[in-house]
């Protein structure tokens, strides 16, 4: 609530407070607190060890779950690329190339930290990443006929506001791929044509936003027009005309 208080500029000027939809109203309590920036202090850090091991996958392993070195420190939660290191070497191929350690090994990890932009289930994301490792130890690079479809399948900006937003976390994860060092043959094509794909669906994610919220605007003067009750309207000295507190247009002159 201090972050958000503090976006809206509130450290270089008072103002209130408040809450919208069905949020409880701020306590004074809360609200002093904020004002004076007085928070319960941290007793506990969330730690990992970073001293990891790559002689061999369950030397890996164990490093990771290394255990605090002090009291103040807790043994931070199973992270993404720990749950991604055991659910890949589910794959009986996948531990026998990386049974050797070294270079093997550092790059299944480095794989593994590809972050699940798509959020999907732990063993679709794992499988995907089993595939990755794969072709880097085939080949060394990620095969671009592979990868293509992939990408191109996301290149469409049609559908409602989740499906756009799920294609922008899906090109993500591609994106990411695209910008690991040597992992692509023309990394800097893949790279461009990720950043056009989103840019894409984001302003027709943009779009379609804006048209749920004229949607839902329209709805709420129509609701209002059945009551008999007067509408509340009013006119800004900027011309804008509001209805019900939606903006519905603006008057320039004699002109709405």
């Amino acid at each position: 609530m201090a972050q958000i208080a503090g976006r809206a500029g509130r450290h270089i000027k008072d103002g209130t407070f408040g809450t919208t939809a069905d949020c409880m109203p701020i306590d004074e309590e809360t609200a002093a607190l904020i004002e004076d920036h007085q928070f319960d202090a941290v007793t506990a850090l969330q730690w990992r060890s970073n001293a990891l091991e790559f002689s061999s996958l369950p030397a890996l392993l164990n490093s990771l779950e290394r255990k605090p070195p002090r009291q103040e420190l807790v043994r931070c939660r199973t992270d993404e690329d720990e749950e991604a290191l055991r659910k890949i070497t589910h794959f009986e191929d996948i531990r026998a190339l990386a049974s050797g350690g070294g270079a093997a090994l550092r790059l299944l990890w480095d794989v593994c930290q590809t972050p699940d932009f798509r959020n999907i289930s732990p063993d679709q994301h794992a499988a995907m990443l089993a595939e990755i490792y794969r072709q880097l130890i085939a080949r060394g690079r990620i095969g671009e006929t592979w990868l293509a479809p992939r990408i191109e399948r996301l290149n469409r900006t049609d559908g409602d506001v989740d499906t756009l937003s799920a294609r922008i976390a899906h090109v993500r994860t591609w994106t990411y791929l695209t910008h690991k060092s040597g992992w692509l043959e023309q990394s800097a094509y893949w790279q461009e044509k990720a950043r056009a794909i989103e840019d894409a669906l984001s302003d027709a994610l943009h779009q379609a936003l804006t048209a749920r919220f004229v949607d839902r605007r329209t709805t709420a003067l129509l609701a209002s027009l059945k009551k008999e009750d007067a509408l509340v309207t009013d006119l800004t000295p900027e011309g804008d005309v509001t209805v019900e507190g939606h903006i519905v247009g603006r008057l320039k002159g004699l002109t709405f």
